[in-house]
């Protein structure tokens, strides 16, 4: 006899619970966030809610609870920022696909040739300057001299140091005291740093020089994956590429809102610059990646041919 069952796919969402009591607005964000993406997965199969983990306890509570309920796959949609503690307890031993989900909007923005409305909706936010003091910065030479917040990463302090600026690293938490205090002249990050984190409060203008893209990727195990039949294979891609134009298009109201507040707050938003001096200018860290052997130089031909080709 045949019994038809449902498979059971533990789902949670992670975000940095240090954001929280600085940043209240994030939670009802986050939440609506949360609900919404898991109006994405299909009734087809049961959902094992593990909720919103912000710290290392509710992780370790969502992991007993996928184990308890013998979950199929593990679903996790990436909030924001967050640790390994937010994410690990939640699935170690379960022994099951996890996918991590953080979506992309388009696979190579195609800056030069994008209307505002067109890259705020859909391409990925990228990393922008914004200062304290009402200046578009239009080249290396109006960050000389300023202090620059910049993420805890010898690449993006190298990055600044190049095009001019002086880099100060720190987490994103501690900026908004540090630009209140002038610890940092300016900072750089997308839109929603702005509104979330509140520094349009504080800062004065807002540039983009997209000098940086981080892309959000669909990560599986490549020996999972291998497990799985064509036709699972097949409903996976199907539900992501589902997932995905659901998300562009709230990602894109949420852009617009966020421009639409810091310009009401007084922050001048400057565009279309020319970006070629923000390009050369950082040409010796391209060299000096692939000074590090042929094995860099073939992972950095292959991403500039990636690019190439989705953006035609």
């Amino acid at each position: 006899m045949l019994v038809e069952t449902k498979a059971r796919v533990g789902v949670f969402a992670i975000a940095l619970g240090a954001y929280l009591p600085q940043f209240p607005t994030l939670v009802p964000e986050f939440e609506q966030q949360y609900a919404d993406f898991k109006k994405t997965i299909p009734d087809t199969v049961e959902i094992v809610d593990g909720g919103i983990l912000t710290t290392k306890e509710l992780s370790m509570a969502a992991g007993d609870k996928f184990r308890a309920a013998d979950v199929d796959l593990v679903i996790l949609q990436l909030l924001t920022y967050a640790t390994s503690y937010n994410m690990l307890p939640a699935v170690r031993d379960l022994n099951v696909p996890v996918v991590l989900v953080n979506v992309q909007k388009k696979k190579a923005p195609d800056s030069a040739n994008s209307d505002p409305p067109t890259w705020l909706g859909e391409l990925y936010g990228a990393g922008n300057f914004y200062l304290k003091d009402d200046v578009a910065v239009t080249s290396p030479a109006v960050l000389k001299g300023k202090k620059i917040r910049s993420m805890v990463s010898s690449t993006s302090m190298d990055m600044i140091e190049a095009m001019g600026g002086s880099p100060v690293p720190m987490s994103a938490s501690e900026t908004y005291t540090s630009l209140q205090q002038g610890i940092v002249d300016g900072a750089e990050n997308t839109e929603l740093a702005l509104t979330v984190d509140k520094h349009e409060e504080i800062v004065k203008s807002y540039t983009y020089t997209e000098h940086q893209y981080t892309p959000d990727i669909y990560i599986i195990s490549t020996k999972v994956w291998n497990k799985l039949s064509k036709e699972q294979q097949d409903y996976l891609l199907e539900c992501f590429s589902k997932l995905n134009d659901n998300f562009v298009q709230k990602y894109n109201q949420m852009m617009d809102d966020a421009i639409t507040e810091a310009e009401s707050y007084g922050v001048h938003v400057y565009r279309d610059i020319d970006k070629t001096p923000f390009i050369e200018a950082v040409q010796p860290i391209h060299q000096n990646f692939l000074a590090k052997g042929d094995a860099y130089q073939r992972l950095y031909d292959d991403i500039q041919s990636y690019a190439e080709d989705t953006s035609k």
